[in-house]
């Protein structure tokens, strides 16, 4: 049998966001029926769905990140103890310079980050989850989760009304007698 175009046409994905981690970024779309997640790992990618009918919670939530305030920190103390140490031997000013060119960037993305934090909009479904990062649009982040979170309900209605019986009609009332 020949494939026909229709056949072969991918169901139309919108793209809601992403989220980055060590040598994995994780993209997430929308379909009719499901949210796709899309892994990449190197050259490897990884599709999976999370369906709207399986899915059991839907999170809006704001987090710092450990390991990121940890590794900016490290630096910012490294490039200040750099700058103190050439600001003994040398001259205050030079010390400043130093800091101010080592140092005061990732104090200041540091600060951003505690100020701002990261929203994510986390999906846990039965045997899946996907969640995705918004930095700095934080309205987006709202958006994409009441996108997320109308689609789901309206799944679920839809296959609740569908699953529920159907009540009998009531049988029509007798004709009325022959005068």
């Amino acid at each position: 049998m020949a494939w026909s175009g229709d056949d072969r046409r991918r169901p139309q994905r919108h793209y809601l966001g992403k989220s980055s981690g060590f040598g994995q970024t994780v993209r997430l779309y929308q379909t009719r029926e499901a949210l796709e997640v899309d892994e990449t790992e190197g050259y490897d990618v990884v599709r999976r769905r999370v369906y709207y009918d399986d899915i059991l919670l839907v999170t809006h939530h704001q987090y710092v990140g450990v390991a990121f305030v940890v590794a900016a920190s490290v630096l910012v103390l490294m490039f200040g103890a750099l700058a103190l140490a050439l600001g003994r031997a040398e001259s205050w000013p030079v010390g400043l310079w130093i800091f101010a060119l080592t140092g005061l960037p990732f104090l200041v993305v540091l600060l951003l980050r505690l100020a701002l934090k990261v929203d994510a909009v986390t999906v846990y479904g039965r045997r899946t989850k996907a969640q995705i990062h918004f930095t700095l649009r934080k309205a987006r982040a709202l958006a994409v989760f009441n996108q997320v979170c109308r689609a789901v309900k309206e799944t679920q209605d839809r296959i609740a009304r569908e699953a529920a019986p159907r009540a009998p009609r009531p049988a029509p009332a007798p004709a009325p007698p022959p005068a």
